[in-house]
């Protein structure tokens, strides 16, 4: 079970949030109207049930600790690399 959220199916969005979306190809209109109101209609049944561990592992990999780790990490990195000039084209 998914999030009720409808979401374009861009790379960026799927690398972030995994399964836990429900999406559509880009300005896909009739395709988002559709997602939208099966969502609704599953919503309006009675309660529905996310897969709680998944949405547990995207709280985890995205809490602010984690994000400050890879934040430093990536600042480790450049400071690790040669400087390089800037020069003008």
């Amino acid at each position: 079970m998914s999030l009720n959220v409808v979401a374009y199916k861009i790379e960026a969005y799927y690398s972030i949030f995994g399964d836990l979306l429900n999406y559509i190809r880009p300005f896909d209109l009739g395709a988002f109207q559709a997602t939208a109101g099966e969502i609704l209609k599953r919503e309006r049944s009675g309660p529905t049930k996310l897969a709680e561990t998944a949405l547990q592992a995207f709280k985890a990999a995205h809490s602010w600790q984690a994000t400050q780790s890879r934040f430093l990490q990536a600042l480790v990195s450049f400071e690790a690399q040669p400087a390089q000039p800037l020069v003008a084209p």
